[in-house]
C-alpha cells in the first residue's frame, strides 16, 4: 500500500503535468494568434495564389477595396470572400466589402453597376468583374497597377466624334467609362499639330464627315508602319479620300447602308438598325454573349494583306443586306443590286512585330468597325454597346489577359466505377450489411440467453 507521502506526491505530479499541458496550449493559442501560417497541402497546390498574382499583388503599392454587388442571400458571396481570402493573406490592406444593390440603389445607377459586379478600386482607378477566377481577379490587379497612362489619341479636325464634347453624336460617355479603366483620351489636329505622340496607346479614327490631307493620311500610314494600334469607326457616307488607309490595312467598305429585318421582331421600326448576337471565337470577344445594335452601319469586307492576319469578330445575320438605295419609303432587298448577309460588322487585324533594341517582341493590332453610333452617347447604353466598346480599347491597348494562370485541378476529384463495382455496393449496402447486423444481433441475443 502506497504511503501519505507517496500519494502527495503523485498528485502534485498530476497537478504540475496539468499546469504544464494549460501552460502549452496557452503559449501554442498565443503563437497562433500572433503569427499566423498557412500551409496548402491539396493535390496540385489548387488553394495557393501562383506566382504571377504574387508579383501583381506587389506591383500595386495602394491600398484596395474589393466590393461585391450582390443580395444578403447571394451564393456569390462565400465564394468571393475564399478568393479574395486568399489574396488577403499576400496583402493584408486589400478589404473586401458586401454590398446590397437594392440597398443603394441611386450609388449603383450612378455608377452603372449590375448586380453580380465585383469593383476592384484603388485610388481613382477602379475595375469591375463577373467571372470570379484567380486569372480574372490578378488581370484585374494588374490593370490597376498601371504601369504609365494609356492614352487613346482622338483625330480631330474633320467632324470626328468626340471625347470631349456632350452630344448625342460623340463619344464622351464611352470615353468616360475608359477612363475609369485607366484609358485616358485626348483629341488630336494632326493638320496643326503633324505629329502622333510615342507615347499613345490607341490612335481612334472616329467617323469623320470630312476629307483628310494627304499629309494627314501619311501621318497615320507612317504610325502603322511604326506599330502602332488603331481603332477605324467607318460610316456608309465616310470621305472617299480615306481609301489608300484601307488599303494598307486590308479592310474595304461595302457600299450602301445595312438593314436588318431581325429588330422588327423586337418592336424597332427602323429598318436601318443591325442587331448582332453571335460573335466569333476571339481574345476581344472571349464569353461575351450580350446582344449590340449597331444603327447605320456599312458592311466590311477582309482583302488579304501580307502584312496582317485577318479575323472577322461579328456579322449580320443571313436576312440582313446592305441597301444601295434610298433609305426612305418602303425599304427592300433588290436581288443584283443590294448585297445579302451575313455581312462583317467588326473585323481585328494582328501582326506580329519581332524585338528590336528599344522594345521587346510585341503583337500590333488593328479594329475596324463598320459603325461608330453604337458607342455614341445616344446608343451606348443598348444591351452591350458599352462593353464591346470597353473591349475594343481594352484590347488595342493591350490590356487584355495580361496573366495566363494555369488551372490546377486534383487528380482524384472523380469516382469512375464499373458496372459490376455499383452492383457491389448497392448489394452490400442493401443486403449483406443489414443481414451482417441482423445476424449479429440474434448471435448475441442467442449468448445471453444461455449464459
Amino acid at each position: 500500500m502506497r504511503s501519505e507521502f507517496e500519494l502527495a506526491t503523485a498528485r502534485r505530479r498530476h497537478w504540475l503535468r496539468a499546469l504544464g499541458i494549460v501552460l502549452a496550449g496557452g503559449v501554442l493559442a498565443w503563437q497562433s494568434a500572433e503569427h499566423h501560417r498557412v500551409r496548402d497541402v491539396s493535390a496540385a497546390s489548387r488553394h495557393t495564389l501562383a506566382a504571377a498574382s504574387h508579383a501583381a499583388l506587389a506591383a500595386l503599392k495602394e491600398p484596395v477595396t474589393a466590393t461585391l454587388y450582390v443580395p444578403d442571400t447571394a451564393p456569390q458571396r462565400r465564394i468571393v470572400a475564399a478568393l479574395v481570402a486568399r489574396y488577403q493573406e499576400v496583402k493584408p490592406d486589400l478589404r473586401f466589402v458586401v454590398t446590397d444593390p437594392a440597398k443603394e440603389p441611386e450609388r449603383v445607377r450612378r455608377l452603372g453597376l449590375r448586380e453580380g459586379e465585383l469593383v476592384l478600386a484603388a485610388g481613382e482607378r477602379s475595375e469591375r468583374l463577373v467571372r470570379f477566377t484567380e486569372q480574372d481577379f490578378t488581370n484585374a490587379l494588374v490593370r490597376l497597377a498601371g504601369k504609365g497612362e494609356r492614352w487613346l489619341a482622338f483625330v480631330t479636325g474633320h467632324g470626328e466624334r468626340s471625347p470631349q464634347r456632350g452630344a448625342n453624336f460623340d463619344v464622351t460617355s464611352w470615353a468616360d467609362a475608359l477612363r475609369k479603366r485607366g484609358l485616358r483620351s485626348l483629341e488630336l489636329d494632326l493638320a496643326t499639330r503633324p505629329v502622333i505622340p510615342d507615347n499613345t496607346a490607341v490612335l481612334v479614327v472616329a467617323s469623320p464627315q470630312q476629307a483628310y490631307l494627304p499629309g494627314e493620311i501619311t501621318l497615320i500610314k507612317d504610325y502603322l508602319a511604326r506599330g502602332g494600334n488603331l481603332l477605324w469607326l467607318r460610316e456608309p457616307d465616310e470621305p472617299a479620300d480615306l481609301k489608300p488607309l484601307a488599303d494598307a490595312i486590308g479592310v474595304a467598305r461595302v457600299g450602301g447602308t445595312i438593314v436588318d429585318p431581325a429588330t422588327q421582331s423586337l418592336g424597332v421600326s427602323n429598318p436601318a438598325l443591325a442587331i448582332v448576337s453571335t460573335y466569333r471565337e476571339h481574345p476581344l470577344t472571349q464569353g461575351f454573349k450580350a446582344l449590340t445594335i449597331f444603327p447605320y452601319a456599312t458592311a466590311l469586307q477582309e482583302r488579304p494583306h501580307e502584312r496582317w492576319t485577318a479575323t472577322r469578330l461579328f456579322a449580320t445575320g443571313r436576312q440582313a443586306w446592305s441597301e444601295t438605295g434610298e433609305m426612305n419609303g418602303n425599304v427592300a432587298y433588290d436581288d443584283g443590286v443590294d448585297l445579302p448577309g451575313p455581312l462583317a460588322l467588326g473585323i481585328a487585324l494582328t501582326h506580329e512585330l519581332p524585338a528590336a533594341q528599344d522594345r521587346a517582341a510585341r503583337e500590333q493590332r488593328v479594329v475596324v468597325l463598320g459603325d461608330g453610333d453604337f458607342i455614341s452617347n445616344a446608343f451606348l447604353g443598348n444591351q452591350g454597346n458599352l462593353e464591346l466598346g470597353m473591349r475594343c480599347a481594352e484590347w488595342l491597348a493591350a490590356v487584355d489577359a495580361l496573366i495566363t494562370i494555369e488551372t490546377r485541378v486534383a487528380p482524384d476529384v472523380a469516382l469512375n466505377l464499373k458496372p459490376w463495382h455499383m452492383w457491389v455496393i448497392g448489394l452490400g449496402f442493401l443486403f449483406v450489411l443489414p443481414l451482417a447486423f441482423l445476424a449479429n444481433g440474434v448471435l448475441l441475443w442467442w449468448r445471453r440467453r444461455r449464459a
